[in-house]
């Protein structure tokens, strides 16, 4: 998909305190629309909307608002799991939605308020630091023998994933699986 990019926005001529005014009232009307985009996604991905139109929803995400499925993905998880434990349109943005993302899948009722209470007081890497490391701390260190063809997609997933984290590479491995598969599943001769 082909994208336009209008050239008086584009161009480096332009006033560069304009711009800078320009980004700063620009900002609040991205992160309310990065929340409600979540939100749509996930009513259309829920409903599966895009089936009259694409073969799947990674090709509709990626036709229609230019992104790849992982991250739509991303978008819809943090939006179910603010939907589930009633996190407001409000707190997600002052809290902001890179610092839910990083620890939405921690959240449960038990730890909600100390959760949401860290993320107004720490920073995105303070919080990155302490959630990681407690996955990390979770279990004892284990030896694990892979066989070529795990790792080599772990390290391919790495591309993707843009993590280092050996356990988020495995899970997106696994998420690209059983998305193939479920594509497969629906394109399959059904046999009498």
């Amino acid at each position: 998909m082909k994208c336009e990019q209008n050239p008086s926005t584009t161009t480096h001529e332009r006033n560069p305190a304009f711009l800078l005014q320009e980004i700063r009232e620009l900002a609040p009307r991205y992160r309310s629309l990065q929340y409600q985009f979540a939100a749509l996604l996930e009513l259309v991905h829920r409903h599966q909307y895009w089936r009259s139109a694409y073969k799947s929803f990674g090709e509709y995400v990626e036709c229609e608002a230019g992104l790849k499925l992982r991250t739509a993905q991303e978008l819809i998880r943090v939006s179910r799991i603010c939907a589930e434990h009633g996190i407001s349109r409000e707190q997600v943005l002052e809290l902001g939605w890179t610092k839910l993302a990083l620890v939405a899948s921690k959240i449960n009722e038990e730890n909600k308020d100390q959760i949401l209470k860290e993320l107004k007081s720490q920073s995105y890497t303070k919080l990155k630091r302490k959630y990681r490391s407690r996955k990390s701390r979770r279990s004892a260190p284990q030896t694990i023998s892979m066989s070529p063809v795990v790792a080599a997609a772990i390290r391919l997933a790495a591309g993707f994933s843009q993590s280092d984290d050996v356990a988020d590479n495995l899970d997106f491995v696994a998420a690209s699986f059983l998305y193939t598969v479920r594509q497969r599943s629906q394109h399959r001769p059904q046999w009498n």
